[in-house]
């Protein structure tokens, strides 16, 4: 069996391994078998072609590993320069502890700094992670450190296969800076929402207020944020008392500025126009809020949903409207259920007159006002919202208790539904006792 090729089989050979493809022209092959004499002494030209192919992935392979190989040594060459390159100062340090390399870097930040070791002040804290870091018990070592008023991250994690433990040195100075810029400024504005608290609650009647008006009372209020749009109103003149329930559009900063607006229009509507009946109120105060946002040309759909209860102090009777938000009251044993006019206090399609409820309420009953921000909280076993089913559920089974328990009762219900859910909105109910 031959093991050499001819001359020109060799030739066939080097030119296809010229190609992309490393193609064979068998045609060609077999037409030199046939006329070369040394080839002709193949006993089967299938086992030339077999070894012409061998031999081509013979050399396809060897080219392949010198590639792989030269490869390999640029990729280690880029690794070894990487600390001399690296703009981050860099220290290496050898099992024994000592310092084995300092790159350029290190030397322009630290010029003051002629002897690095663990004794250094510099090093401390790594001092006492080194032994972790070796032994791989700790697979990275990172601290905040702060040197010549420069802040760093100092970050360390050991190299098995070149047994040492390298340092980085993050100069995070610019990013601190920054930091503090914006803490100043969130407590810039933090400190004036804080003091738009206190004018908003400046503006809310006082617990002892209500308490003289409706003796038998709770209210239940929970802002979203450190502001809200929720608000609870009462007003209180030789014939009337008034309570309401209102939720103004959006919660923190824009609810708490619409709710200023609303607020004043509803004393605006009783003081100023001397509106008694609770849908004449509303509807005064509607025409008040839209002529507060038409001062520009924008137009401004904000205003407020709210349940408004009025109790004639003569008469002793009662009387109801609502925008969006109903009335519940239990009476005769059972939960009623006074609905709301479909339509907010402010701009609104096919606007009407806001009607006004007589609710037939004796000793003993209980009436709840209340916003939508208990009832759309989500929380639970499954993620979902209470649902007003549910919150009337809890009016019912809580009848028996005093406001005060009621209202524990409701803080209790509701922190436990929620539960580590963000609260979705202000919350507000106010029960009553007759």
């Amino acid at each position: 069996m031959k093991t050499q090729f001819c001359i020109n089989t060799q030739n066939l050979i080097d030119e296809s391994n010229k190609t992309p493809l490393g193609f064979i022209d068998k045609t060609k092959v077999l037409i030199h078998t046939n006329i070369c004499p040394a080839c002709k002494e193949y006993n089967n030209r299938n086992e030339l072609l077999s070894k012409i192919h061998k031999q081509k992935d013979t050399n396809r392979r060897n080219s392949y590993q010198a590639k792989v190989l030269h490869k390999s040594s640029s990729i280690q060459d880029r690794l070894a320069s990487f600390p001399e390159l690296n703009p981050s100062p860099i220290l290496e340090i050898e099992k024994s502890g000592q310092v084995s390399y300092q790159n350029p870097a290190f030397y322009n930040h630290f010029p003051h700094i002629s002897d690095i070791s663990f004794n250094h002040d510099f090093l401390s804290d790594l001092k006492l992670a080194f032994d972790q870091l070796i032994s791989g018990n700790l697979k990275v070592f990172s601290k905040e450190i702060v040197y010549n008023n420069t802040y760093y991250i100092q970050r360390a994690s050991y190299l098995s296969d070149l047994q040492v433990v390298r340092v980085f040195h993050l100069d995070i100075t610019e990013q601190k800076q920054f930091e503090t810029i914006i803490k100043e400024k969130n407590k810039e504005i933090t400190d004036s929402i804080q003091y738009a608290k206190r004018i908003q609650e400046a503006i809310l009647p006082s617990t002892k207020l209500f308490k003289c008006a409706l003796l038998d009372s709770f209210i239940y209020y929970k802002p979203k944020d450190i502001v809200a749009g929720d608000f609870y109103w009462l007003l209180e003149n030789e014939d009337w008392i008034y309570v309401a329930a209102a939720d103004c559009t959006g919660h923190g900063v824009p609810g708490a500025l619409v709710s200023v607006v609303c607020n004043n229009a509803l004393n605006r509507s009783v003081k100023e126009f001397g509106n008694s009946l609770t849908g004449q109120i509303l509807d005064k105060t509607r025409d008040i809020v839209l002529e507060t946002f038409s001062n520009n040309d924008t137009d401004v759909y904000d205003g407020m949903d709210i349940s408004l209860l009025g109790l004639n102090k003569k008469t002793k009777e009662f009387y109801w409207s609502g925008a969006n938000n109903p009335l519940h009251y239990f009476s005769n044993n059972k939960l009623n259920e006074i609905t709301a006019h479909k339509q907010p206090i402010g701009k609104s399609e096919n606007s009407s007159t806001f009607v006004t409820h007589k609710v037939d309420l004796q000793m003993g009953d209980y009436v709840f006002l209340f916003t939508d921000g208990f009832a759309d909280q989500f929380g639970g076993p499954k993620g979902k919202k209470f649902m007003y089913k549910q919150m009337q559920e809890l009016f019912l089974n809580s009848i028996s208790n005093s406001p005060k328990e009621f209202q524990y009762l409701l803080n209790t219900t509701f922190l436990q539904w929620k539960g580590d859910l963000e609260q979705t909105d202000d919350v507000l109910v106010i029960g009553i006792k007759i």
